[in-house]
């Protein structure tokens, strides 16, 4: 089992390291220190990082070449943008829980792959 806490509650950074050397993941104490993992702009990365190597340990063992990486090696990204109304706090948590979806702002519309806002009809 993944733990990063000791007995006294806090963060055991030589375990830490060693499974960040072991995955290949730069870790910022300083950062860990002051938000913990629970904060998503330390733990999305972390969590991207090792998918993408369970991913590519998965797909070397059954024999299935690199598909769908761009020049970084990660899949492709998605754009999408939330308006207000209809759940919008709940779609938008659950978009910003997945690395592979990035926000962006309502003047990108062409180039967004998902748009979620409320549909208005006149007359009702």
């Amino acid at each position: 089992m993944l733990t990063f806490t000791n007995k006294e509650g806090e963060y055991d950074f030589a375990r830490i390291r060693s499974l960040s050397k072991k995955f290949g993941i730069q870790i910022n104490a300083k950062l860990i220190l002051e938000k913990g993992f629970k904060d998503k702009t330390v733990s999305l990365p972390i969590k991207e990082k090792l998918l993408y190597g369970l991913w590519s340990v998965l797909n070397a063992e059954n024999d299935i070449g690199k598909q769908n990486e761009n020049k970084k090696g990660y899949s492709k990204f998605y754009k999408f943008f939330v308006g207000k109304g209809n759940n919008c706090q709940l779609v938008k948590a659950k978009l910003n829980q997945r690395y592979w979806w990035q926000a962006h702002t309502k003047e990108d519309l062409n180039e967004l792959n998902f748009l979620w806002t409320q549909w208005k009809i006149n007359g009702e």
